[in-house]
């Protein structure tokens, strides 16, 4: 089930607006993966940026929240809990006498609402432990619940965990013939805790025409092809700001806060997931906007929105023919450039070195043990071994090359391409299509010596791509020839 399409300018959108914003972003070197916009539910500007695809599901990060958010509304509706319930009535068999004087005062809207009490993200302690209900009910309460509020991905986990207790269903199976399922989404995967509850606040992963869709709806207030399908008053009642943030720095994280919902500039409000997941909505204009990427700031995103595509949403303008030809023409041909040998170092003197040599690795972050560079028909291939095997990619010589591998037991789609940016140093890039990621690796050839170096478009470190995002690094990993 797709969204209808159409022009700009039949919207009364100016095609100029979107190519600013394309320029604007693209000048500023903020990588996004897809964008798509609709105007009064339909699409009037779509595309990714090759080699990323419309078919891939992207992960969505903390976007995942809203979801859980609709979740919450669902099971109200249906009498499965209030709002207004305490936490720790939901587990008895946790509850301890420091326990309940811990958590008390805490309810479901104190969860939705980042309003826990805590003062700090409560999440990090969690993933350390094997049981992050326990782990969230210990961790104590600082401010009176209700009162102040701190970014607690750990909330939303608890949503999702009385969701399962409340319904015996997992997250995504709840919401699949209530939501998904009418809305025309499927292929959603998820992360679970060791519990095998649904995260909450990450994890989940679509296409951008999906995100698009959740937005649509929200604007609609409910109503989906016209029939009601959120509850009630509950889209009113979950994108309203519910508490202040305003102590936060970036103007678009400042705006306050709803049942997993951030409030924006000009009336518009907002899901989000960390490095430029986003579905915005914007109610006066009756538009939605639905991004991907891979970006460490995402308020530079924002300003772009603010500068280029906001003022044209508000005034209506017809293009000229010819822009919105210009528009269709740029979109299509959004890329990322594959690496391709540097000047003068086409025929570099070491590529007998490298390629078709054996490699043992010294003992690194990314469990790998062995790296082989092998020219295969023509076509250059690295080959490694880590704990799920033997894998092999092969790299693209001026273009991206698609491929399927496996990553801590889990396969997903990577494009790859490789040049040698010096005589003696050869590079290969590797993008993750349906997660935020980009690394490069670096080999340098010294005599008889090879050392790596990978690097991440974003992320508080060097990381590898072998290894889950979220907990990779690996910082110049030494490589012994033998």
């Amino acid at each position: 089930m797709k969204l209808p399409r159409c022009t700009p300018a039949s919207k009364g959108m100016d095609a100029a607006a979107v190519l600013n914003f394309i320029d604007n972003i693209e000048k500023k070197k903020v990588e996004l993966h897809s964008l798509m916009l609709l105007k009064e539910g339909e699409v009037i500007a779509e595309g990714w940026w090759s080699p990323y695809q419309a078919e891939y599901p992207h992960l969505l990060n903390s976007l995942s929240k809203s979801f859980t958010s609709a979740a919450i509304g669902f099971a109200a509706n249906e009498g499965k809990l209030s709002l207004d319930d305490k936490v720790i009535s939901f587990f008895p068999e946790e509850a301890t006498e420091e326990i309940a004087a811990n958590m008390g005062a805490m309810n479901i809207r104190h969860l939705l609402t980042m309003s826990t009490g805590h003062n700090v993200c409560t999440n990090a302690k969690m993933l350390e432990s094997e049981h992050w209900v326990r782990t969230f009910l210990n961790i104590p309460i600082v401010y009176e619940p209700g009162s102040t509020f701190v970014y607690n991905t750990g909330a939303t986990y608890m949503l999702a965990a009385i969701l399962h207790k409340t319904t015996g269903e997992d997250l995504l199976r709840y919401l699949e013939q209530r939501l998904f399922a009418p809305l025309g989404i499927s292929g959603i995967t998820s992360t679970l805790s060791p519990q095998g509850v649904h995260a909450g606040g990450y994890g989940m992963s679509m296409k951008t025409e999906d995100i698009a869709k959740f937005g649509q709806l929200l604007l609609q207030k409910g109503v989906w092809q016209g029939k009601p399908l959120l509850p009630s008053g509950w889209t009113k009642e979950a994108t309203v700001k519910h508490i202040s943030n305003e102590d936060n720095q970036k103007m678009d994280w400042a705006q306050g806060y709803g049942y997993q919902f951030w409030m924006c500039s000009n009336g518009a409000y907002r899901g989000d997931g960390a490095f430029g997941q986003l579905c915005v909505v914007f109610p006066e204009q009756k538009a939605v906007l639905a991004i991907t990427g891979g970006v460490p700031d995402m308020q530079v995103i924002m300003d772009a929105v603010w500068e280029h595509l906001y003022p044209s949403l508000q005034q209506y303008k017809l293009a000229e023919p010819a822009v919105e030809l210009q528009l269709q023409k740029r979109l299509s041909a959004l890329a990322y450039p594959a690496l391709g040998n540097r000047i003068g170092f086409e025929d570099s003197v070491n590529e007998g070195i490298l390629f078709g040599q054996t490699f043992t690795l010294e003992e690194n972050q990314a469990g790998i043990k062995e790296l082989r560079f092998v020219v295969n028909a023509g076509k250059r291939e690295l080959h490694w071994k880590d704990e799920q095997g033997e894998q092999q990619i092969v790299i693209g010589d001026g273009t991206w090359i698609d491929h399927a591998v496996r990553l801590k037991g889990r396969l997903t789609n990577i494009a790859v391409c490789g040049a040698w940016a010096s005589s003696n140093s050869f590079e290969v890039a590797l993008r993750m299509l349906k997660l935020p990621y980009t690394d490069v690796w670096s080999f340098a050839i010294e005599g008889s010596h090879l050392s790596m170096e990978a690097s991440r478009n974003i992320g508080v470190s060097a990381v590898s791509i072998l290894r889950e995002p979220y907990i990779a690094e690996l910082e110049g990993t030494s490589i012994a020839n033998v």
